[in-house]
């Protein structure tokens, strides 16, 4: 679609300058009008052609999708943006990442969430959420993990540390969409290693610096219980073909 603007965008600039060129270097005095015609072709080739330059070199090539689902509100690690979500399908609680990528190339991406103990948990006697999964250039996605709620939180909201870890192992490429997210933690990570996507069990060791706390909202009468067979969902709705 953008395409295809941009192409007759390209071709009104012809059009404009081909009949400015004539009105002013080619038209006699005898020519109707003449004085208009320069006025407004010359002001239509400087109007199509400042637009043409504002698609090609300032206009995002991809809608900000991720501000659709979060309401314009998300955080960013490293280009990045996400926004965690907690969701309620029959009587579990799922656990939404919403994600989109700012860059063409692909990256991997770690999002840490380390809520109160005994609040939220994903695995039995698992401290921390941690999530690795990897993000196509332009992507956006979903992940959904299935997380059991103690009893007294539901209906509640939970502030939960959040910190993420993002790498592009072919640099990040192009800039694809300029809207930025909120700054969050990290934590150091060792990219050299073998890179294992999944959600895993952690007990609350590894070192976050600076954090941001999120406040949950816990939806009500949700089990406290994870089904045997459970896994994570990793979904892509879109990606960036180049």
């Amino acid at each position: 679609m953008r395409e295809k603007r941009n192409a007759l965008l390209v071709l009104f600039v012809f059009i404009f300058f081909g009949w400015a060129f004539w009105a002013w270097f080619m038209a006699g005095p005898e020519t109707a009008g003449r004085t208009e015609q320069r006025l407004a072709a010359t002001v239509l080739f400087l109007a199509v052609s400042a637009i043409l330059c504002w698609a090609l070199c300032f206009e995002d090539k991809l809608p900000d999708t991720l501000g659709k689902y979060a309401g314009g509100l998300y955080y960013e690690q490293n280009g990045l943006c996400f926004i965690p979500v907690m969701r309620k399908e029959g009587e579990q609680a799922f656990i939404h990442i919403y994600f989109e990528n700012r860059f063409e190339n692909d990256c991997n991406a770690i999002i840490h969430m380390r809520p109160p103990p005994e609040s939220i948990q994903h695995r039995p006697d698992a401290a921390d959420i941690h999530f690795s999964f990897s993000c196509p250039g332009g992507g956006v996605g979903v992940i959904q993990q299935p997380v059991a709620v103690h009893p007294r939180l539901q209906g509640s909201v939970v502030d939960v540390l959040l910190a993420a870890a993002v790498n592009y192992p072919h640099s990040q490429g192009e800039q694809l969409r300029s809207q930025k997210g909120l700054p969050c933690g990290t934590f150091h990570v060792d990219w050299g290693e073998t890179f294992r996507t999944g959600s895993h069990e952690l007990s609350g060791e590894i070192d976050l610096v600076d954090p941001v706390m999120i406040h949950l909202p816990v939806p009500r009468n949700v089990t406290n219980r994870i089904r045997r067979g459970q896994q994570w969902r990793h979904q892509i709705f879109s990606r960036y073909e180049k």
